[in-house]
């Protein structure tokens, strides 16, 4: 591995066992190594490729299998992987809605992206990276982003029940608030060994 494409602070996950998920066939977009995101600023700077546990990359795998053998042109795309509880407490201090909790998780109950345990995730075609339309983008704090709505066109939904199948699939679990989030372990399946990071 080429460790002088990464970070210092990549190269420190690196070196504890962490998997870098932009060397599997999958297309990037990190969010938060951008301004182009909900706060409107770049909250990552000392990274900008999604990380995840091993547990997290064979359950990705199976799911990068399992979108292409429904249609070859679909990969997945993520937009988000292992956040730093640093950075999730700016997420939090940074949004102030009353819904703050259900789009946010507050830093002393922790986010499974801390852990290295959550994806935020799409589809998009192989050919050009064009994202599949799913009703809103990522991050939008709304009830339209709720996996039941039922205000978007049935493209939308039916794009919404592909992504959702193959991850649940592939042994994901579901966030009922956020159709791109999704989760390799519960908090009730966290042990000793899973990593705070």
């Amino acid at each position: 591995m080429m460790y002088s494409i990464y970070t210092d602070l990549e190269k420190k996950w690196l070196e504890a066992g962490l998997v870098d998920l932009s060397l599997l066939d999958v297309s990037v977009s990190m969010i938060y190594a951008s301004p182009s995101n909900i706060f409107q600023k770049k909250l990552y700077v000392d990274f900008n490729k999604p990380f995840g546990t091993e547990y997290l990359a064979k359950k990705l795998q199976k799911a990068i299998e399992i979108v292409s053998s429904h249609d070859a042109r679909y990969q997945l795309i993520l937009y988000d992987a292992l956040r730093p509880a640093s950075i999730q407490r700016v997420m939090w201090d940074a949004y102030l809605g009353e819904d703050r909790a259900k789009y946010i998780a507050a830093p002393d109950r922790r986010s499974m992206h801390n852990y290295g345990l959550a994806i935020d995730v799409s589809i998009c075609d192989r050919r050009d990276q064009t994202a599949l339309d799913m009703g809103c983008p990522i991050d939008t704090f709304s009830s339209i982003a709720d996996h039941e709505c039922q205000t978007i066109s049935p493209l939308q939904k039916n794009n919404r029940k592909v992504l959702k199948e193959t991850m649940i699939q592939a042994g994901f679990g579901i966030y009922e608030h956020e159709w791109w989030h999704y989760e390799s372990k519960s908090k009730r399946e966290l042990t000793i060994h899973d990593k705070f990071y």
